[in-house]
């Protein structure tokens, strides 16, 4: 009789499986974002004959994360459902400040951390903010950069730079849009301020 039970259970579960039917729950449906391209105009300047590694920021845990981060209030910190980033909040950062170095070309020589080619200086950051705050209509996203040496790692200047925008409407699009407009902000000041910097150290 237990033998006869067992198949019987056996029998009707390749039976649900077979007709589509599943005690698992349905994975969810996921839409990915790229960050927007920069919109910025590229500005000619004069270069800096110097070799720069921009390197990946290091980011609290909440925004270590593809998700889409917003700040509902002060002391909330959640994310968008159904959706992701194409990739972690970190490496957006990074190709973006790395691009916007590529397009102003105001420094010789821009690496990438992955690189590891010979530099004379890297630029170091820490992603504080990337976020959405949706009672306010806005973006918020801030980098903390260390410029050091590289054969002492001698810390030759130090900020915090920040970018907001703001958004009409509070719907992913529309949103990531947003993040799109204050990266290009907050890359450009990033270049102008470690230009400014170098140039300093130069003369």
């Amino acid at each position: 009789m237990k033998i006869t039970a067992a198949a019987t259970l056996l029998a009707a579960c390749f039976s649900m499986l077979l007709s589509g039917c599943s005690i698992l729950p349905e994975p969810e449906q996921l839409t990915l974002y790229d960050l927007p391209a920069s919109q910025q105009d590229q500005g000619p300047g004069d270069v800096i004959d110097v070799r720069l590694r921009v390197t990946q920021p290091e980011a609290l845990a909440m925004f270590d994360t593809s998700r889409i981060s917003v700040r509902p209030t002060d002391i909330q910190h959640s994310y968008y459902a159904g959706v992701r980033w194409s990739e972690r909040a970190p490496v957006l950062v990074e190709y973006r400040i790395k691009d916007a170095f590529w397009d102003y070309a105001q420094i010789a020589h821009v690496s990438s951390d992955s690189q590891r080619l010979p530099v004379d200086y890297i630029l170091l950051s820490q992603l504080r903010a990337f976020h959405s705050i949706p009672r306010s209509n806005q973006v918020r996203v801030e980098v903390e950069l260390s410029l050091v040496t590289a054969h002492s790692r001698e810390i030759v200047a130090k900020t915090r730079i920040s970018a907001e925008d703001s958004f009409s409407t509070n719907d992913v699009p529309t949103v990531v849009a947003s993040f799109g407009r204050a990266m290009d902000e907050l890359s450009l000041k990033t270049v102008q301020w470690t230009r400014s910097e170098l140039g300093r150290e130069q003369n």
